[in-house]
């Protein structure tokens, strides 16, 4: 348990940390180049720069499903945790008085 634990608030500490900051070293965006011009390979290089939009896009929600999938995760264990402990407690409550004697008077 501590170990998922650890997991996850490492993953989420992570997610969080990549959410806030920004990129330092961004690149900056190409020019769609003149398919009149260029003929070819400007139509293949505007298609790259297209699906490099596309990749960044789903990458963001990627990132995004991730950190809410570690929120789950560290509630799922906190809570494993508490059944943990409550289950504990009541065996520790059951074991105390012995119900297989009749109570004294």
């Amino acid at each position: 348990m501590a170990t998922a634990l650890l997991s996850s608030a490492l993953a989420i500490t992570v997610g969080i940390a990549a959410c806030i900051v920004a990129p330092s070293a961004t690149q900056p965006r190409p020019d769609y180049l003149s398919v009149t011009q260029y003929g070819l390979i400007g139509l293949i290089a505007n298609a790259a720069s297209g699906a490099g939009e596309i990749m960044s896009l789903l990458n963001g929600m990627a990132a995004a499903i991730f950190g809410l999938i570690a929120v789950l995760a560290l509630i799922a264990a906190s809570f494993g945790v508490l059944l943990y402990a409550v289950g504990r407690g009541l065996r520790h409550l059951r074991h105390g008085r012995d119900s297989s004697r009749p109570p004294s008077r």
